[in-house]
C-alpha cells in the first residue's frame, strides 16, 4: 500500500485520539483509496465515498465536526490552542489542526487579539491565562 506520510499521521491521529482503535490493514487501503492526500474524495450533491463501517473514515467524520466546535470556542475564547496540543501530545497531526485553526481566526474581525496574548508566551504554558495572574 503506498501511503503519504501527511495520511499516516492522519490515520494514527484519528485511530489514537478520536476513536481509539487499531485500524485494519483493509480499513488503512479503503481509506487512502477514498482520500487525495487526506482531504477526501466526493463523487457530488453530497453523496461521499466512505464506508459507514470503516472506522477511520467514522473517526474523520467526528473530527470534521469536533473542528468546527474547537474553532468556535477558539473564536469565543473558551479554549486556547495550547489545551488542545497538550491534549493531543503535540501530534503533528494535531498541530497542523490548530495551527490551520489559528490561521483561520487570525483573518476573522471578531479575533480581539488572541493570537498577541498567544504570542506572549502561555501558547506553550501548561497553565492557563488565570492561572498565572
Amino acid at each position: 500500500m503506498n501511503i503519504s506520510k501527511r495520511q499516516q499521521q492522519e490515520i494514527d491521529f484519528l485511530s489514537k485520539y478520536i476513536g481509539n482503535f487499531k485500524p485494519t490493514q483493509e480499513e488503512c487501503e479503503q481509506y487512502v483509496a477514498r482520500t487525495v492526500y487526506g482531504k477526501g474524495s466526493k463523487i457530488g450533491l453530497g453523496f461521499s465515498l466512505s464506508s459507514d463501517n470503516n472506522r477511520i473514515e467514522l473517526a474523520k467524520r467526528y473530527l470534521d465536526i469536533t473542528i468546527k466546535e474547537w474553532a468556535r470556542d477558539m473564536q469565543e475564547g473558551l479554549l486556547a490552542y495550547w489545551e488542545l496540543l497538550e491534549d493531543f501530545d503535540n501530534h503533528p497531526y494535531a498541530v497542523k489542526i490548530v495551527n490551520t485553526i489559528r490561521k483561520n481566526l487570525v483573518s476573522l474581525p471578531s479575533y480581539n487579539g488572541l493570537l498577541e496574548f498567544a504570542s506572549i508566551g502561555y501558547l506553550n504554558s501548561k497553565y492557563s491565562y488565570y492561572e498565572n495572574t
